[in-house]
């Protein structure tokens, strides 16, 4: 198609395109077939090093540029982080500025991000869907099903810098590392 021919399309020379689904219009059927993809849930790209999909070709470049490139051009101002996404660099700018405009409904819970808010609403509806393919465990939320897969995998990865302590679960180590201190503080009393 020439340029000139895409300039009249933007003009109304040709017959608008809507969606059915939603207000979405345009002059290209190109563009609407993929429009129509968000609705579908369909992403027929995949890129060649991961498992990502994506709806369109201009998504699949970037991810490619971004992931696997190592091109992170967003720099956060306060301090030395850096993301290939302008929502990572919005979301990370809440920490420094404590910025929580995410609110719950039914208690005082306020989340930097929609994602904090949908996990913690699931304390309040008791959602746990995603269950484990080994035993009947469900979780909230991926982290706690990661983390619960350790118990049947035996992953120990966490050490004692101490001792030769090793678990699986953050909350264990640092509960361990308190009875070293505690045996100090003891140890310097007596």
């Amino acid at each position: 198609m020439t340029n000139l021919k895409r300039h009249k399309m933007r003009h109304g020379g040709e017959k608008l395109l809507v969606c059915d689904e939603c207000d979405y219009s345009t002059h290209r059927t190109d563009n609407l077939k993929t429009h129509k993809l968000k609705h579908s849930g369909e992403r027929p790209l995949v890129c060649d090093q991961c498992d990502y999909r994506a709806t369109d070709l201009g998504h699949l470049k970037r991810h490619k540029k971004i992931r696997h490139s190592g091109v992170k051009p967003l720099l956060c101002d306060q301090c030395e982080y850096r993301t290939g996404h302008a929502v990572n660099l919005k979301r990370h700018k809440m920490r420094h500025t404590g910025e929580r405009p995410f609110v719950c409904e039914q208690c005082d819970y306020r989340g930097a991000n929609a994602c904090d808010l949908r996990v913690h609403e699931r304390t309040h509806t008791g959602e746990r869907p995603f269950m484990c393919d080994r035993c009947d465990y469900t979780a909230a939320q991926p982290s706690q099903l990661k983390r619960h897969g350790m118990v049947h995998s035996g992953a120990r990865p966490l050490r004692c810098d101490l001792c030769d302590y090793t678990t699986g679960h953050a909350v264990n180590l640092k509960r361990h590392k308190m009875r070293h201190s505690h045996s100090a503080a003891q140890t310097e009393e007596t």
